[in-house]
């Protein structure tokens, strides 16, 4: 039933009506099925009759065409036309017979444009099902994918939900909208630019074409801008719509193709071990080639020219490849399931055909040496391991005899089900049918035979016993004998082609060891551990054997696997080695995106390509000379690489571990790049010195643009705030403006003029529905009415773009953008004419800048949202990428010849420009993109993309001419280009509040010729310079049509202002020209004339900033509006007063500062710090974990007395024996370890939780305090540190075995320190914990040595020239199997000097060394250990049963042992009497207060220092008593409190109340020892370690008494003077929750306890008995009845007025209640004021985690506290409870989300301390709101405590395991 249709040009076509056979328009009878929701009715839009599929499941609403299975429709043509589909099934028969179902929806899950299945093909149509669109599928190349045969008919159409059908119909000829049959073409109502045709899978441009229709004018209006037509090839979209009537159609951009990519820089060593190849030449004076997948891409690429070529055709991620033995076959599979299989001509670079895949995803393949046989392990649909046999000879054999590309079918031979968890798979090279696997605990072989694949396992009984070491000195892994997992195979190569014996297979494991098999007999011969690590790669050739690791080492080994020849270690694990077929050459990629090139022969190493592991965010480029050189990579793997432009070969790397780099900026003339990071960090680098030149945090969110403007000097940031940083780049990178641009997360793009002053941001902007007289759109103002009412009808808001003038930093224009959708890309002509931007919908928009006029405006340019968006340097070509990858370049002539002709009318908007599609190769999102022009092989594009790719396309689009002189002209020298101006600058150092603002004079941009007047604009706030000022040139059009100052305006001056104009004359001197009133002066404010456009809505800032700069210091102020905010109702009710208006005084939220016209506050973004004001003048704290030294004094360091070096928390000090502190260090995180010799102190630092950082060791110099260097090695915490005797080595022992890492293990590294520089060694990795480390004496021999205690014994460790190398000592019988825990040597003349000593059998001739080593039985040796690590003559000196020996020292003839128990012993040598050997006494024995954990003997032997674990440090010397000298915290500190006006014995001090994990203790500050010097007291006045576990303390106003608070929930009450317990009271925490705050309040009836819970319960305890007196749950959030009371939250803690006892808060993290009440016998709780803040949200960045509210009651205004806002971190409030309003908001300078702990005001008020979880305290002088910060504490510890002496002078903070004591300096 075969239709005509005849067109207008009198030619006919034929087709085949669908519909029409199966009598669709007789509905419901005909010959079809329908099922489910189907219907027929008339759609208005087309006005037809269509068919309609309702429901949500496709297979229950369908319509099937034919009625019955076994009849066909019988259509043969070609090409299947479909009418606004949805999901479609056609089933087609081809000519062999054979039936395939062809199905295409967007309902499949997968991205591919063809995916293979079993029964046919699958399509996934991505477009929109919102509009019509006409679907043509070529069934005869869909045919072809999923048969060899060719397309014979089509037998049945399913139609499926949800869609609409107007008809279909098959045909040999090409249809489209215009030429559609006449019996199914729609109306002339229906306009054609809402369709849209979707050719699948692509369109065939050899097949005739319909001739189009004649249509009539539709009534409508032309839109405008439609969308483009669509062909699904390759994952492409590309327009094959023709014109409309009135609209040209899109030309094709020439040349074609107008990019290649040439380079890809990406390397997908992460997933697959298998990604790598090595290609044989073909023939002798062929260039062999190394293949590797990037991505969905593979490469191959020559290693000696670095030429590449690309092969394209998968989808997915490219996750196994094989290649034959001649290098022209390969195969490949692709991550995903049921991803197809692809086989390649490698050689010529095609597909030929695509084999079916697993349906849960192929694992490994492998292809035989003559590539007939492939071989596949996936998961199948059941979860269970397939291993699949394909003959793909006729694949082969169809590409050779037809010529063509599609290749025959793959023929499956066998398959087979496994359950070893297969991990790879390899036909045997001299027995193509024998194949190969290995997995868990599994070594197999199969036989392909009669369709069936027969497997044997190599027995694995008996073969762990066959281990064998290596021989680098490091014992073997010890491994289980079942569960070992093999993850690699390779057989040995011969030369020999028949085999002379049995031949062997070799296979790696999980656990480093290599496994050799022989092959005849099927048994393990032997088990070689050659790495540390998982062993991923290997390869053999002739007599040796290539191993990489996951340790990060690659080792070649001989044919015995004994000796390893050569070792190289990497910067990750090994993935994949391939060998040449010479074996001369190895390729090593490994999992950081490495490939490099080994010389065997030669041992040199050089690398081939380098990438990034991560998603790449952003690129630009580093010019010099004039042409690009360089350009720079930033990703989402924390690497910041520099690359060259001609060889893409990575110069540098910057690493951020744990960090995200999101933007990334070049200097135009100096090598600094400026890199942003996603936790608002800006950092500037030198790249030619690696040097960090700045760091700053301005932007409260991610930093996702950045761009340098006006040649340099400014560096513009733009973060997801909605906030725009100025940079002054002259002045290193100081912070000089704030732009406001948009909300946040909305102002998403920025581009600045390169040598312009224009700034263009996305934005927000109001848009006014009325038009001024001047047809201008009005501002909501008329005269002098004011500005309408918020929220009226006059305004709106919408996106758009908004220019600002980056020299006044004053908006200029605001560009609306039609629709919702906001502006995703911006770019800026170089020349500053044009404004070309790109929407979240696809829509490429062109504004003229000078006066905002759109010229261009092209819809749907790309499928999906714009990622990337790049003009080349003569703004000829506009290249754009998508999140699908799509690129799409753009010819601009067009767009630039409207812009220069003078005049243009609103029909002139360019609507399509030529454009080219190019095909992104690499497959992944393209995130950013720019033009490179200038290098060695003339423009490139360059772009980067989501999977890690950077991508290099040679571009031969030929710029105009015109466009190349400007380009050029502005690239030109700036000596040529530029004249010499005064800009004058006054210096504004002046804080005062009353200083008059600083004059700044700026020559405009519009200049004379010398000697006359030039025009000036006052720029205020700046510093005096002289710059350099361009030559005299237009000003920009978009700053000409400025409006001039209005005529009403008097030329008056500004108060305390005064505008000087200057004129340059020929002589070049300056003279003043009078004074003036400028456009943007105060006076202009002052009348009441209506903004212009361009100017914003006229708001009351808050706080207005100035900033200052000198040479020494920055300072800032702040100056206030002095206007009381109250709170008030969210709402505002029009007509009412302000006195009238309700109060509300139960919230302050953001809607109500909105209200109120307080602009949102940005901490980081506004206020600087003045210099610190403080002085710390004591630290209270010593941690004896870190270690101690006591050095002692020599006459080279200038000593006169003995100093003691030790820790707390982060500070480094110096102690006297007079008691003065010296502060050596502070440390931006606290010590774990300290080692000191000589004048030299090595401190290690501990690392950061989760941010990758490393645990450094800092060296500094005692005497000066200078830094010499910062060691950087180990990922774990530093536990031991010891110096050499000669102090030019120093050891350092990390170990992970308390984290909870996977894998533990010790880390050890030597260091060089001798001399000005600093080097790292040696490093070995052990896998033992490691108890002690000690140096042995120096020796004849000069080979320094060290000996480590382990559980393994005692390990000798010797520097060699080429390696640290370890020898186990070989133990006495007595210590065999002994667990080690210290160890200690002595120089064998230390120990006797005599003759006759050295005769007995102690010592034997040779050279030993003493050591005393201590086990956990506590038993103490003492044995001799010789040259050959043998110990002899092993002596127990002393025996403590039950006691572990935790640390040793040993010196001259003295030993000192400390225990785990806190035992201390002083061992000594007695005299030898006759012919007896000299035995050992215990001189000393102490019990101290805690495990020792360090010791140190005195160099006389009369004393010895201990600390112990519970924080002292113990001096015990004959027959003494232990002394304390230092006593500290053990844990860190929870809950501190201070006494002002205590005292003591009389004496008047500050007490303080510390709680902790120990207990509680009570320290007296600021006290003097004897009454000299300035020490402090060594101990606690008292401790109360029981109960332990503290939680809270609160002490006594004269500090008589002490209570606390502890976890178990109960709280005692101490006496301090009698050290003794006055009671213990329970909580019930059950009911009401944990204790959250104590107070002790002096009333007339007696002292009394207050106790608030997290429940809101609050209890008053009788201060002498104990007992409840008041108990109140007004506050409770559970009440007793068990109902809940949504008005109350839990409660965070406690606060009482210090001038009214009777008043407190109680305090949450959602609100404050200040409350009164006097505790008497009707003890009702009044409620004086409550404070509700909004609810916070975990994940919003503004809620910093653990936030609460902090209180300061004022102690001269009563009725006033200060408080913090949780909801904002950097708000605090001045509270007026007694009237329920709030008076002030005061701004803090917080870093980040970090959260306010504490709070102390003044006792005159004067300051108020604010105490931060960053370990900050800021200072904040009240009168002239000045902020300066003291940095003490450590970043890990939060700071607890916070309070001012009784006079004043003194600042007390606590934090972690230290308290400071500060020197408050006077205002």
């Amino acid at each position: 039933m075969t239709r005509r249709d005849q067109n207008t040009r009198g030619s006919t076509t034929h087709y085949t009506d669908l519909f029409h056979r199966a009598r669709v328009d007789s509905w419901p009878q005909g010959d079809f099925r329908k099922r489910g929701d189907a219907s027929s009715a008339v759609d208005r839009d087309i006005g037809r009759v269509v068919v309609r599929l309702a429901g949500s499941v496709p297979a229950s609403n369908s319509l099937r065409l034919p009625r019955r299975q076994e009849d066909t429709l019988g259509a043969s043509g070609q090409f299947l036309y479909v009418g606004k589909p949805y999901a479609i099934h056609a089933d087609v028969a081809a000519a062999d017979r054979g039936l395939h179902r062809i199905s295409v929806s967007n309902l499949y899950a997968s991205q591919a444009a063809v995916r293979m299945k079993r029964s046919g093909v699958q399509v996934f149509m991505p477009a929109a099902h919102d509009r019509w669109m006409l679907l043509a599928l070529d069934l005869s190349a869909l045919t072809r994918q999923a048969s060899s045969s060719a397309y014979a008919k089509l037998r049945a159409l399913h139609l499926c939900a949800n869609m609409t059908v107007r008809g279909a119909f098959t045909s040999d000829v090409r249809y489209d909208w215009q030429s559609l049959p006449t019996d199914l073409s729609f109306t002339t109502a229906f306009d054609l630019a809402h369709a849209h045709v979707l050719w699948v899978p692509e369109e065939p441009l050899a097949a005739v074409a319909a001739a189009p229709k004649r249509r009539p004018c539709s009534p409508h209006p032309p839109l405008p801008a439609r969308p483009p037509s669509r062909s699904w090839q390759e994952g492409r979209i590309v327009d094959t719509s023709p014109g409309t009537a009135g609209q040209p159609q899109s030309e094709q951009l020439l040349p074609a193709p107008i990019a290649c990519l040439e380079h890809v820089s990406a390397f997908s060593g992460s997933r697959s071990p298998g990604l790598l190849h090595w290609v044989p030449g073909l023939g002798a004076a062929g260039a062999q080639e190394v293949v590797f997948a990037a991505g969905s891409l593979i490469i191959g690429m020559q290693p000696g020219s670095g030429q590449q070529r690309h092969l394209r055709g998968h989808e997915g991620l490219v996750c196994a490849m094989a290649l034959a033995a001649d290098g022209a076959k390969l195969a490949s599979a692709e991550e995903g399931p049921g991803a197809a299989l692809r086989l390649w001509d490698y050689r010529g670079g095609r597909c030929l055909a695509t084999v079916p895949g697993h349906a849960g995803g192929t694992l490994c393949l492998d292809l035989s040496p003559d590539g007939t046989l492939l071989a596949t392990v996936g998961v199948d649909a059941a979860g269970r391991q397939a291993l699949v046999c394909w003959d793909v000879s006729a694949c082969w054999a169809a590409a050779d005899g037809c010529g063509g590309s599609s290749g025959g079918r793959a023929v499956q031979l066998a398959r087979h089900i496994s359950e070893y968890n297969v991990q790879a798979v390899k036909f045997m090279p001299y027995s193509p049918e024998t194949l190969v696997t290995c997995g868990k605990n599994s070594i197999r072989s199969y036989r392909l035979r009669a369709g069936q694949l027969r497997g044997v396992s190599v027995p694995m009984d008996g073969v762990q016993a066959r281990r064998q070491p290596y021989s680098c000195g490091t014992l073997a892994t010890a491994s289980a004998a079942v569960g070992e997992v093999f993850t690699c195979l390779s057989f040995e190569h011969r030369l020999g082609v028949v085999p002379l014996e049995a031949r062997r297979l070799y296979v790696g494991s999980l656990s480093g060891a290599l496994y050799t098999v022989n092959l005849e007999s099927r048994a393990v011969e032997g088990v070689a551990q050659l790495h540390s690590g998982a062993l991923a790669a290997l390869a053999v050739h002739d007599g040796s054997c290539v191993t990489g690791s996951a340790d990060r080492l690659l080792r070649v080994w001989g044919s015995d696997l004994q000796q390893v020849y050569l070792e190289a270690q990497h910067e990750g694990p090994v993935t994949g080695v391939r060998l040449s077929p010479d074996g001369q050459w190895a390729v090593v990629g490994t999992q950081g995106g490495t490939l490099s090139l080994l010389d065997i022969a030669s041992q040199t190493y050089s690398s081939l390509l380098r990438s990034h592991t991560a998603a790449v965010h952003a690129v630009a480029l580093m010019e010099g000379g004039g042409s690009t050189t360089q350009y720079v990579t930033a990703g989402a793997d924390g690497t910041v690489r520099v690359w060259d432009v001609d060889s893409h070969q990575q110069v540098s790397e910057l690493v951020f571990p744990g960090q995200v780099v999101l933007s990334v900026a070049c200097h135009p003339s100096s090598p600094e790049v400026a890199c942003g990071f996603e936790a608002g960090l800006v950092r500037v680098f030198n790249c030619s010195s690696a040097a960090l030149v700045q760091e700053s945090r301005q932007h409260c969110g991610p930093v996702t643009r950045l761009t340098y403007a006006r040649h340099g000097r400014l560096l513009l940031s733009l973060g997801e705030d909605g906030c725009v940083c100025v940079h002054d780049a002259q002045r290193t990178y100081m912070p000089t403006a704030y732009i406001q641009a948009g909300f946040p997360l909305h102002a998403t793009a920025m581009a600045a003029s390169k040598d312009g002053r224009l700034l263009a941001v996305s934005s927000l902007v109001k848009r006014s529905t009325s038009k001024d007289k001047q047809g201008r759109p009005s501002t909501g103002q008329s005269g002098s009415s004011g500005c309408k009412a918020k929220g009226s009808s006059g305004t709106a808001q919408q996106p758009g773009i908004a220019l600002y003038d980056l020299v006044t930093m004053q908006p200029v224009l605001q560009l609306p953008v039609a629709g919702r959708s906001r502006v995703v890309q911006l770019e800026l002509t170089p020349d500053e004419s044009q404004l070309l931007a790109v929407t979240a919908d696809g829509r490429l928009l062109g504004y003229r800048c000078c006066d905002g006029a759109l010229v261009l405006d092209v819809p749907l340019c790309l499928p999906g949202s714009c990622s990337a968006l790049a003009l080349d340097p003569t703004s000829s070509f506009l290249v754009a990428a998508s999140q699908a990858g799509q690129l799409r370049i753009w010819g601009l002539q067009q767009l630039h010849n409207l812009s220069d002709s003078a005049n243009q009318t609103a029909a002139d908007v360019i609507r399509c420009l030529p454009s080219q599609e190019l095909s992104n190769l690499a497959g992944s999102a393209v995130t950013c993109a720019t033009f490179a022009a200038g290098g060695a092989t003339g423009m490139q594009l360059l772009t980067v993309g989501g999977g890690g790719e950077v991508c290099c396309w040679s571009f031969s689009g030929q710029p105009d001419s015109a466009r190349e002189a400007t380009r050029q002209a502005v690239e030109a020298p700036i000596t040529e280009r530029f004249q010499r101006t005064v800009q004058l600058v006054a210096d504004c150092t002046s804080a005062a509040p009353h200083a008059p603002p600083a004059l700044t004079c700026q020559a405009g941009a519009g200049l004379k010729q010398p000697g006359s007047s030039l025009p000036l604009q006052l720029v205020p706030d700046a510093e005096a310079s002289v710059v350099e000022q361009p030559a005299p040139r237009s000003l920009p059009a978009a700053l000409q049509h400025l409006p001039a100052r209005p005529p009403s305006a008097p030329a008056a001056p500004c108060k305390h202002l005064a505008a000087v104009a200057v004129c340059f004359t020929a002589g070049g001197c300056v003279k003043p020209h009078g004074t003036s009133s400028l456009p943007c002066s105060p006076a202009r404010a002052r009348h009441k004339q209506a903004p212009l456009f361009w100017e914003p809505a006229e708001e009351r800032a808050e706080a207005a900033l100035i900033i200052s700069a000198t040479d020494t210091h920055r300072c800032t102020q702040v100056v206030r509006q002095q206007k009381q905010l109250r709170v008030t109702s969210p709402y505002k009710v029009p007509g009412l007063s302000a006195a009238k208006r309700p109060q509300r005084s139960a919230a302050w939220v953001d809607a109500e500062v909105d209200g109120d016209r307080v602009p949102p506050y940005h901490p980081s973004q506004q206020l600087r710090l003045l210099p610190p004001s403080a002085t710390v003048r004591h630290v209270h704290g010593f941690d004896a974990g870190a270690g101690f030294c006591f050095v002692q004094p020599t006459e080279s360091l200038g000593q006169q007395q003995q100093k003691l070096v030790y820790a707390a928390g982060n500070i480094l000090l110096e102690r006297t024996q007079s008691g003065q502190q010296r502060h050596l260090a502070r440390l931006p995180r606290n010590i774990t370890a300290l080692a000191v010799h000589g004048s030299l102190a090595a401190v290690a630092l501990e690392p950061f939780c989760g941010d990758g950082s490393t645990a450094e060791v800092h060296l500094f110099d005692i005497c000066s305090g200078v830094v010499r260097a910062v060691l950087s090695h180990h990922s774990y915490t530093v536990q031991r540190m010891h110096f050499s005797h000669n102090g030019s080595l120093l050891a350092t022992l990390s170990s992970d075995w308390g984290s909870t890492s996977s894998s533990p293990g010790t880390s050890l590294a030597l260091w060089s320190v001798d001399g000005q520089s600093s080097v790292l060694v040696a490093a070995v990795q052990l896998p033992e914990a490691v108890a002690d480390l000690t140096w042995s004496p120096d020796t004849d021999t000069g080979t320094p040595s060290f000996y480590t205690a382990s559980s393994r014994g005692l390990t000798e460790w010797r520097l060699e020239p080429d390696a640290l190398d370890g020898t186990v000592v070989h133990m006495p019988a007595a210590l065999r199997g002994a667990v080690l825990s210290a160890a200690a040597c002595v120089a064998p003349a230390a120990v006797d000097g005599s003759a006759s000593r050295r005769d007995s059998n102690w010592w034997s001739t040779e050279q030993a060394t003493a050591v005393f080593v201590g086990d956990s039985c506590g038993r103490i040796w003492k044995m001799a250990v010789d040259d050959g690590q043998d110990g002899r003559g092993a002596v127990l000196l002393a025996e403590l049963p039950g006691q572990a020996v935790s640390c040793m020292a040993a010196a001259g003839s003295l030993c000192a042992v400390g225990t785990a128990d806190g035992s201390l012993l002083l061992l000594a040598e007695e005299e030898r009497v006759g012919g007896k050997a000299a035995s050992w006494r215990v001189a000393t024995r102490e019990q101290l207060d805690g495990p020792v954990v360090s010791l140190q003997l005195d160099a006389s032997g009369r004393s010895v220092a201990a600390a112990t674990a519970s924080g002292t440090l113990w001096q015990v010397g004959r027959g003494n008593p232990p002394s304390a000298v230092l006593c500290g915290q053990q844990h860190r500190v929870q809950g501190w409190h201070l006494a002002p006006g205590a005292a003591w014995k009389g004496r008047a001090s500050p007490m303080a109340a510390l709680a902790s994990a120990a207990g509680l203790a009570i320290w007296q500050l600021g006290v003097q020892e004897g009454g000299k010097g300035d020490g402090q007291a060594a101990a606690p006045l008292v401790e109360f370690c029981v109960p332990a576990g503290a939680t809270h303390a609160t002490l006594a106003t004269d500090g008589s008494c002490c209570a606390a608070a502890y976890q178990h929930g109960s709280v005692c009450l101490f006496d301090t003077g009698s050290a003794s317990m006055r009671w213990q009271v329970a909580v019930p925490a059950a009911q009401c929750g944990e204790v959250v705050g104590l107070a002790l309040v002096q009333r007339l009836r007696g002292l009394k306890v207050m106790v608030a819970t997290r429940g809101g319960a609050v209890f008053v305890l009788d201060g002498g008995t104990g007992q409840v007196a008041h108990r109140s749950m007004q506050f409770a959030v559970v009440q007793d009845s068990g109902r809940r009371c949504p008005s109350n939250f839990p409660l965070a803690g406690l606060a009482v007025c210090p001038a009214d006892s009777a008043v407190f808060a109680l305090c949450g993290k959602q609100g404050l209640v200040v409350c009164r009440s006097a505790w008497s016998k009707n003890a009702a709780v009044h409620t004086l004021a409550r404070l509700n803040f909004a609810v916070l949200d975990a994940a919003s960045p503004g809620a910093p985690p653990g936030a609460a509210v902090q209180v300061a009651f004022s102690h001269r205004h009563p009725g006033h506290l200060y408080c913090t806002n949780p909801t904002e971190p950097g708000q605090l409030l001045l509270f007026d409870y007694s009237r329920v309003s709030v008076i002030k908001t005061l701004l803090v300078p917080l870093a980040g989300s970090t959260a306010i702990t504490a709070l102390a005001l003044h006792p005159t008020e004067e300051l108020l301390a604010v105490g931060t979880a960053s370990g900050s305290v800021l200072l904040l002088r009240l009168e002239t709101e000045a902020w300066s910060e003291l940095s003490a504490h450590g970043g890990n510890d939060a700071v607890v405590g916070l309070a001012f002496s009784a006079c004043g002078g003194r600042l007390f903070t606590a934090a972690g395991t230290a308290a400071f004591e500060w020197c408050v300096e006077e205002a």
